[in-house]
This record gives C-alpha cells, sequence and structure tokens, in this order.
C-alpha cells in the first residue's frame, strides 16, 4: 500500500475512535490531527472536510461491525449462529469482560444512526444499509434453520429477526445509560429461550 493510503487509512482509523466515543459533531479537527499524529495541512492533504473524513470513518466502522457479525454467524448449527451472534454484545457498559467483538465507544449503529437521525442524510442511509444488512442475515439463518429442520416452520423469520436485533439493541441502550450489564445478560437469556422453543 503506497505511503499517502497508509496514511490516509491511519487517519481514518485513529479518528474512528474519537468519533465512536464523542460523536461527529462534537469531534474537532485538532482532536483528529492530535488522534492521528499528523499536522492540520496533513490533514487536509486527504480530506477536505471533517465531513467527508466521516463518511470515510462510518464506512469503516459499519464495515468491521458487519464483519465480526459475519464470522460470528458462519459456521455451525443455526442455534450456535444465533447464540454467538447474541454473544457479541454481552457487556456493553464495559462492567464485564468485553467481547472480542467490541468497538471502542460503543456500538457504531446506534450512535451513528442516533446521531445522524434528521441531521445527515448521507450517514443516516449508510446507517439504514448497515441495519437492513443484519437484519436480511438473521433472517437467512432463520429460514435456512427451517429448511433444513432445525426450526419450526411456525417461526416467523422476518419477525424474530426484527424482534431479535430491535431487542439487543434496546439492551444496549438501557446497560449502557444504567451502566449495568446484568440488563443484557437477562435480555440474552430470554432471547435464548425463545430461540430454544422453536427448535424441532
Amino acid at each position: 500500500m503506497p505511503k499517502v493510503e497508509q496514511t490516509k487509512q491511519r487517519i481514518i482509523s485513529r479518528s474512528a475512535v474519537v468519533f465512536n466515543k464523542q460523536g461527529i459533531e462534537a469531534t474537532s479537527i485538532d482532536e483528529i490531527i492530535a488522534s492521528a499524529g499528523i499536522s492540520r495541512r496533513g490533514f487536509y492533504k486527504h480530506f477536505e472536510s471533517k465531513e467527508a473524513l466521516s463518511y470515510c470513518v462510518v464506512d469503516y466502522l459499519l464495515e468491521q461491525n458487519i464483519s465480526r457479525i459475519l464470522d460470528a454467524t458462519k459456521t455451525g448449527s443455526v442455534k450456535k449462529k444465533l447464540f454467538r451472534f447474541l454473544e457479541l454484545y454481552r457487556n456493553p457498559a464495559g462492567t464485564g469482560p468485553l467481547p472480542e467483538s467490541y468497538q471502542e465507544g460503543g456500538c457504531p449503529v446506534m450512535n451513528f444512526g442516533l446521531e445522524s437521525d434528521d441531521t445527515n442524510a448521507t450517514i443516516q442511509g449508510k446507517v439504514e444499509l448497515a441495519i437492513k444488512k443484519t437484519l436480511d442475515l438473521l433472517t437467512i439463518i432463520l429460514k435456512a434453520g427451517q429448511s433444513c429442520g432445525e426450526l419450526s416452520l411456525q417461526l416467523n423469520a422476518t419477525q424474530f429477526a426484527l424482534k431479535i436485533f430491535s431487542t439487543v439493541k434496546g439492551g444496549m441502550l438501557v446497560s449502557r445509560v444504567l451502566r449495568d450489564d446484568s440488563h443484557m445478560d437477562n435480555i440474552i437469556a430470554m432471547l435464548k429461550e425463545e430461540i430454544i422453543s422453536f427448535e424441532k
């Protein structure tokens, strides 16, 4: 990779942590420069504005997010895939051991989705696509379980995929705000029980 591209990628990866923790609007160019270890001139050599960088950062974090989900759900029985998906979101408040999938600053889907709502159509569109990809993946896994006889045909795969996703994201919010990971523990346990109830 050419040095220019290496520098650009370093700016994106180091800025990603700051953006994900503080939000795009609350992050200054000075903080970006400090985190990336470059000069102001160096920054503008690679990005025309903070907004241009933010689009690259959102892409970077959302790609990491979906990649971790794909890795967790690529092998094993349907139940194991779904259980591993749920385990990706354990301890969102950081009061217990963090999962390997943890992204510093929390879930970029939630962080950027809430920040961009009605304020930045481009970022909102990127988050919307990430949500749809995750819902589609969960739906495919559930339908595959029905096709192979692992899950009951009484299960509505599309609706249950939405329930899993929405419940997990809501649990993350509750656990983080209340600084208590036991709420997510309970949600994961309840969802696992429900998945088991649909086994044939």
